[in-house]
C-alpha cells in the first residue's frame, strides 16, 4: 500500500473526471485515481460530517492557495508511470483523541487499499479544498457551494 504525501486533483476532460494524484514527484510512490461525479458526491455527508467546521472549512483552493507547488498537465503527463485506478471506494478511520483521519483509498479491490493517508483534520480540509478546485461545477450540474448547502 503507498502512503499518500502530497496530493494533486486536475479535472481531465478527455475522462470527465477529477485525476486525484497521490506522490505526483515520486515516480515509485506515485499513483493515480479517477474520481467520478458520482463518487464525489457519494462522498459529500462523510466530508461534512468529519470537518469540525463543517463545509464552512473546505474552500475550493489552487495549488497555489493551498501552499504547495504548483503542477501542470505536462508535469503530470511526464511522470505518469502506470493507468490511473478508477476510485471505487474511500474508507475514513477518524481518531477523536487526536484529531486525525485515516484514509484509505481503493481502486484495484475492494478488500485491499491500494493507498492510504493519516491527516489532520485542516489537512483533510485542505485536500478537500485542491479536489473543489479542480472540479467543473457547471459541466458536473454541481452548485460551487454544495458543501454549503
Amino acid at each position: 500500500m503507498i502512503t499518500g504525501k502530497t496530493f494533486t486533483a486536475q479535472y481531465d476532460r478527455r475522462e470527465d473526471r477529477i485525476r486525484l494524484t497521490l506522490n505526483y514527484a515520486e515516480p515509485m510512490e506515485r499513483i493515480d485515481f479517477m474520481i467520478t461525479r458520482s463518487m464525489f458526491l457519494r462522498l459529500i455527508p462523510a466530508l461534512e460530517r468529519l470537518l469540525p467546521e463543517g463545509a464552512k472549512a473546505i474552500r475550493p483552493r489552487t495549488p497555489q492557495s493551498a501552499g504547495m507547488d504548483p503542477t501542470d498537465t505536462a508535469t503530470l503527463t511526464l511522470t505518469e508511470n502506470t493507468e490511473p485506478l478508477l476510485l471505487e471506494k474511500i474508507d475514513f478511520q477518524v481518531r477523536t483523541k487526536t484529531r486525525q483521519v485515516t484514509l484509505l483509498f481503493y481502486g484495484r479491490s475492494p478488500e485491499q487499499p491500494d493507498a492510504g493517508a493519516t491527516l489532520s483534520l485542516p489537512d483533510l480540509a485542505r485536500i478537500v479544498g485542491i479536489i473543489l478546485g479542480a472540479i467543473p461545477f457547471i459541466d458536473w450540474g454541481i452548485a460551487p457551494n454544495i458543501l454549503e448547502m
